[in-house]
């Protein structure tokens, strides 16, 4: 089986996981690991509407990750944690969570990490 590990759970990574798993053939020879910060993807492009009372629910503006995933079975795997180190030559991943440090190993892996600003800009 081909392990693919998908390093980020925002929308590239998510967006990946998902085509992947649904373009796999049916013999269950992929399964994707996805590294997610967080529990629930956060729905950004919504942030200025969000903040003015009753335009947004919580529970569109934050959705939890793992009941997406739950029609590929033992084919998908969410792990929450940060990507600490990337042996690209072993094909590993060193992931760091709640329950200590993990290495994964890969056959194919997919940087999704996004961008981040610097300074005082809001959201």
């Amino acid at each position: 089986m081909k392990t693919v590990l998908i390093l980020g759970g925002s929308f590239g990574g998510v967006g990946t996981a998902h085509r992947l798993l649904k373009q796999a053939p049916k013999t269950g020879d992929v399964k994707v690991i996805l590294v997610s910060k967080s529990t629930h993807i956060y729905f950004n492009l919504a942030t200025p509407r969000a903040i003015i009372p009753g335009q947004f629910a919580d529970e569109k503006f934050f959705q939890a990750l793992a009941p997406g995933f739950k029609q590929y079975g033992s084919k998908f795997e969410l792990i929450i944690g940060t990507a600490e180190k990337v042996d690209v030559a072993a094909k590993n991943v060193v992931v760091s969570g709640a329950d200590g440090e993990k290495v994964i190993s890969y056959d194919d892996l997919v940087l999704a990490t996004g961008s981040s600003t610097r300074g005082d800009v809001p959201w």
